[in-house]
């Protein structure tokens, strides 16, 4: 085989060793240091394990611990819950992860509605542990409880009754809480997303910019309206308000807000987020630790406008208009002599 052929094929062969080394570091560029409060909180329930194959009945706070965890992420601090049952976590436990969105299904809305309807934290541990056992229900519930995108739970089925549906099962008897919040989410619909438009564009100095920021729901009935703020930079005030900070209730989903900029003003942007709004993500461990969510605010949208005159065009001198003047008589003149002989 030629020199530069055996030289170009190990080029390439290095050149995706970087790649693959650079998709890998990308997929698990977070740190994750593990510590928390409400210590002693449980749940109760049965658990399908699937590799024996055998439901185990859990409660305490060894088998079913139930508590709020303090994540620092990269530097960063989130709080949430546990997401593997069957997998122990240690405090002070660190280790690189990969980080996504939880998406947009029935069942990541119930529990979204859980963490937007009762607080969770270290003063609210009964919140707390019911919340863990309502998650993992979800977590562990059948797609088929999600048929037609309408939620159909039936948490109430012991391992041994037809009808099960989740592979963990609160038991409501120990634990009314979580088999209250599970109960109370069906149905429920939850923002999980922000679109700010227009999102950019050019303008007069001066000139009001109308904005609608549109609120996208998870599946389900009759979502309650949210609180949108708008807040611009100063020079800028949004007229709702005349201040730099405007709070707006939306209506049908959508929240309108107007910003005008002094006309000094070149450049500004505004920013849109809902009030108190929370969704989640997976922290999916690169080693054999405990999968994790942690807890999100709905993330803001953006939008950036810029304020420019239009060009002026010089005015001309009388002078100048004077001789212009003269030259289209003259023009005109000649026009009329040539029409004159040629008729």
């Amino acid at each position: 085989m030629p020199v530069m052929h055996q030289l170009g094929k190990a080029l390439c062969v290095v050149c995706l060793l970087l790649a693959t080394a650079t998709i890998a570091a990308a997929e698990c560029e977070w740190n994750v240091t593990v510590d928390w409060c409400c210590n002693g909180s449980y749940s109760a329930g049965w658990f399908y394990n699937t590799t024996d194959e055998n439901w185990t009945y859990a409660i305490g706070p060894w088998d079913a611990a139930a508590v709020w965890f303090r994540l620092n992420i990269s530097g960063e601090p989130f709080y949430g819950y546990c997401k593997d049952f069957d997998i122990n976590v240690t405090r002070n436990a660190s280790f690189n992860a990969t980080i996504i969105p939880a998406e947009p299904s029935c069942k990541n809305n119930s529990f979204a509605y859980v963490l937007n309807t009762w607080t969770q934290s270290c003063a609210d541990c009964e919140n707390v542990s019911a919340g863990q056992a309502a998650f993992w229900y979800f977590w562990y519930s059948d797609a088929a409880s999600c048929r037609t995108g309408i939620p159909f739970y039936n948490h109430t089925a012991r391992p041994t009754e037809p009808g099960w549906e989740s592979r963990w099962i609160p038991d409501c008897a120990v634990h009314p809480e979580a088999c209250t919040m599970i109960n109370a989410s069906i149905n429920k619909s939850v923002p999980y997303k922000l679109a700010l438009t227009p999102s950019s564009g050019t303008y007069p100095p001066g000139t009001p910019v109308e904005l609608e920021a549109v609120v996208q729901f998870c599946a389900g009935t009759d979502p309650d309206e949210v609180t949108v703020r708008f807040e611009t930079e100063p020079g800028c005030a949004l007229i709702e308000s005349g201040t730099d900070v405007v709070a707006v209730m939306t209506s049908g989903g959508i929240a309108r807000a107007t910003l005008w900029c002094e006309p000094s003003v070149a450049h500004a942007t505004v920013s849109a987020t809902i009030n108190d709004a929370y969704w989640f993500e997976l922290i999916i461990p690169c080693d054999d630790h405990q999968g994790l969510i942690r807890v999100v605010n709905i993330p803001p949208d953006n939008a950036a406008f810029r304020f420019v005159s239009a060009p002026q065009v010089p005015a001309l001198s009388r002078a100048a208009a004077l001789i212009l003047t003269i030259a289209l008589l003259a023009v005109a003149l000649t026009t009329m002599k040539r029409r004159t002989r040629e008729s």
